[in-house]
């Protein structure tokens, strides 16, 4: 009768054991989120391209934008006489991503290119609303110099 006892109680907990790692390894209910169910959110991608300098505000729902800004490049003095001038810098690119406020606004000044005088190019820049610059690129070196006949 002991013997009888023993094995009985040695199925109903093999039992019981059998059943609890069915139902964990089941996936019902999931107890063990394996592998981990990935979510991820894309968002369609608007490009804006400004070439004068104006203000921006931030539509609703957007919180980072990703800003580039092209400096413009110098100018260089025109040539005379059979003088040969160098060119001038090409404008600098920056580019960064910032986050934004819904209902913002954001100013962008775009540089002008360098003149025929030889004058610097203008900086490109992205300001926030209480006008910190947060993207910066910068205009190219004029050039002045005087070349040789050839």
């Amino acid at each position: 009768m002991l013997k009888r006892i023993k094995k009985g109680k040695v199925m109903k907990k093999g039992l019981i054991f059998f059943l609890i790692f069915f139902w964990i390894f089941s996936g019902y209910p999931q107890v063990w989120n394996f592998p981990p169910e990935v979510k991820q959110m894309h968002a369609s991608a608007t490009v804006e391209t400004f070439t004068t300098s104006d203000d921006w505000e931030v539509p609703d729902d957007v919180y980072f934008v990703t800003v580039e800004t092209w400096g413009a490049g110098g100018g260089t003095s025109a040539p005379g006489n059979n003088v040969r001038r160098g060119g001038a810098g090409g404008g600098a690119y920056s580019r960064a991503t910032i986050s934004v406020t819904p209902g913002t606004t954001h100013s962008y000044i775009i540089g002008a290119g360098g003149g025929t005088d030889g004058s610097d190019g203008g900086d490109t820049y992205w300001v926030d609303d209480d006008s910190t610059t947060l993207v910066l690129a910068k205009g190219g070196s004029g050039n002045t110099g005087t070349g040789s006949a050839s």
